[in-house]
């Protein structure tokens, strides 16, 4: 007598044209199939393009509040110091080890190419601001700086 899953588990594991979920079962596993599954689900999220997170730490909408905070701090903060007081970026970078400024000179030590106390560029503090605020250190020091 026949059982009622010899039925069942002759249905596919998967649906062709939605290929995001297998439906596992170890014993009537076929590697094959699976495989044949892997590359259409390959091929599916290829040109399906992947929705924007619109929250989340690395969503565009938390970068741009971090961003928009980052700046009006650094910009009151700087309002705020005494005349002749040092400005210290406490910002993460892939180019510099550190970034200052102080009395209309800035001093940039890179990560990898120190000669041995940085670089001193003048500028305004208005000018530094815009350079701790800008989406990249490394690419507005190189468009705008170095």
């Amino acid at each position: 007598m026949a059982s009622h899953n010899n039925g069942i588990n002759k249905l596919p594991k998967w649906d062709p044209s939605n290929p995001l979920r297998y439906n596992y079962d170890a014993k009537s596993y076929d590697a094959k199939d699976y495989q044949a599954f892997k590359e259409a689900r390959i091929a599916f999220q290829a040109k399906t393009p992947r929705p924007p997170e619109p929250f989340g730490r690395n969503s565009d909408l938390a970068k741009q509040s971090q961003r928009a905070t980052t700046k009006e701090v650094n910009t009151r903060v700087a309002k705020r110091v005494p005349k002749n007081a040092k400005l210290v970026a406490q910002i993460d970078s892939t180019c510099l080890e550190s970034l200052s400024w102080k009395n209309g000179v800035a001093h940039a030590v890179f990560l990898k190419r120190d000669p041995g106390g940085g670089y001193f560029y003048e500028m305004t503090k208005a000018e530094f601001l815009d350079w701790i605020n800008s989406d990249s250190i490394g690419k507005y020091g190189n468009a705008e700086v170095f």
